[in-house]
Order: C-alpha cells, then structure tokens, then sequence
C-alpha cells in the first residue's frame, strides 16, 4: 500500500489558477474491456482537498468538468467524471475533505 502526504498543486480553470494543498487518494488504470483483451486508456487520480482549501475567500472551488491540477512534477490531470457514479468530485463524511477525480492527460 502506498502513503502519499499532501502536496502542492495548481488548480486551474481556464487562464485562472491558485494553489492548494491536495493528497492523491487513489490511482488506478482506467481499463477498455473488447472481448478477451484489456486496453488501458487512461490512469485515474483521486485527489484529497481539505475542506479549508475548498472554502477560500474569493469563494469555494467547485470542482467542474475540465479543470486541471498540475503537480509539482508538471505532470497535469483533468477534472473528468468517476466512471461509476459519474460525478466529478464527492465530499467525505462531515465534509472534512472533497474527493477530485481525475485522468493524467500530460506526463508521467
């Protein structure tokens, strides 16, 4: 199992960007089942946002479809739906940390 500690990253919609704190939650390989074959076609990226990272001054960052997170390696994800209940980000219980879902669109 792998630990991940929170970690600066620039999330941007559009021209704009600022920075926050955010903890990879998960990766996994986002799989294309054709008959007996598996074709990867992406790899997902959970992210973790403290709840005081979302609540900012200049208003709370609601998550949409095609927003990016640059990590400090300049590798991007983009914002995407979660492939089972198709939305884009979740709240965790008592809504301590938002859940980002995301696919690696640059590097790595």
């Amino acid at each position: 199992m792998e630990r991940y500690a929170s970690e600066p990253v620039a999330y941007r919609r559009g021209t704009a960007a600022i920075e926050i704190m955010a903890t990879r939650a998960s990766k996994a390989a986002d799989e294309q089942q054709t008959g007996s074959e598996s074709t990867v076609q992406g790899i997902r990226v959970d992210w973790l946002v403290r709840a005081n990272q979302i609540k900012r001054t200049e208003g709370d960052i609601v998550p949409i479809d095609g927003d990016t997170l640059t990590d400090l390696a300049g590798v991007e994800y983009r914002v995407t739906k979660n492939p089972v209940d198709g939305k884009l980000a979740r709240w965790m219980p008592q809504r301590v940390a938002l859940r980002i879902h995301t696919i690696i669109v640059k590097g790595e």
